[in-house]
């Protein structure tokens, strides 16, 4: 993202180098003019600068190549006289135009500069162009903002403290927990209770049964004959 947010100016900085390198031209005077046109474009209406960005950029790819094409081939013993017999113009006129020739040296460095310019501007083309528009579309930018705004709003109003939100998650987690291993604890105590509830008449059932048949009678008899031996004495 970075990357993304500072190519622009890689690519408004490499203007400055291919136009202000040495001597100036008129090519590079074209150079400059073209990267005018797209800052007043930018000033005086943001969605057409936008919406032709990617056609200046081709644009300026063309131009590049077209300039180092030609100054390339004009450094042949008869580019000098070919130009000349085709424009009418003079030597001196050539080179006002950027048409010279060059020492091995002096033509890597005057190579060298539109070349990476080239390149910079190829590169944004295919790896940084559509990112670049989608981070300045500002419909986009303001509907985001808007969402995640709504997303940290409180039923009554108020903005939450951003630096708030992930110690808030994390107490809220941890009270849960706490709830359920409660929750957990009141469940195994009512289990409990209920199991002993269920066991105390079956106790009772074990140790109070009641009296058999035969032990019924036994008693019986007795009552009776201690009854009777009353009767006797009293008698």
């Amino acid at each position: 993202m970075a990357m993304l947010q500072y190519w622009i100016y890689i690519c408004g900085g490499m203007f400055f180098f291919v136009s202000f390198e040495g001597r100036i031209v008129m090519y590079k005077i074209i150079y400059m003019m073209m990267f005018l046109f797209c800052v007043a474009l930018y000033q005086l209406h943001y969605e057409r600068w936008r919406w032709m960005l990617k056609y200046f950029w081709m644009s300026v790819v063309v131009y590049t190549m077209l300039v180092l094409i030609l100054v390339y081939t004009f450094q042949f013993e008869s580019s000098i006289n070919v130009w000349s017999n085709m424009t009418g113009m003079s030597r001196e006129k050539l080179e006002d135009l950027g048409l010279e020739k060059f020492s091995v040296p002096a033509l890597f460095t005057r190579i060298f500069i539109p070349t990476s310019f080239l390149l910079v501007c190829i590169l944004h083309l295919h790896y940084f162009h559509e990112r670049f528009l989608e981070l300045t579309d500002i419909k986009s930018v303001a509907d985001k903002q808007k969402s995640t705004i709504s997303r940290l709003v409180h039923l009554d109003g108020s903005l939450v403290d951003i630096s708030m939100v992930k110690p808030s998650f994390d107490s809220i987690n941890e009270e849960q927990i706490e709830e359920r291993v409660d929750l957990e604890k009141e469940e195994d105590d009512v289990k409990q209770w209920e199991e002993e509830k269920i066991s105390e008449p079956h106790f009772m059932s074990e140790s109070f049964k009641p009296p058999d048949d035969r032990r019924h009678q036994t008693l019986t008899w007795l009552t009776w004959i201690m009854y009777i031996q009353i009767v006797i004495l009293c008698i």
